[in-house]
């Protein structure tokens, strides 16, 4: 998340707050006007990160799921 934070500050007016969830993350990037190559490469670094994050996100709240299910399957053995 430190590297989507970084990239936003640079990308938006005024700065981002610390701490965004994917969502917000995503909801403030698409606010975004790129006014040069840079900041295009930079926005799409961003929504790419964004992505990879949201993937995470996912799959840690499947093992939580996964876990959660085992542990009480276990405890009626």
């Amino acid at each position: 998340m430190n590297r989507i934070h970084r990239l936003l500050l640079e990308l938006v007016p005024g700065g981002a707050k610390r701490f965004l969830s994917a969502m917000q993350a995503r909801a403030l990037a698409e606010t975004v006007e790129p006014g040069d190559a840079a900041a295009r490469v930079r926005l799409r670094l961003v929504n790419e990160l964004i992505d990879d994050l949201e993937v995470v996100d996912r799959k840690t709240k499947a093992a939580d799921k996964n876990s959660s299910n085992w542990f009480s399957h276990a405890g009626r053995l």
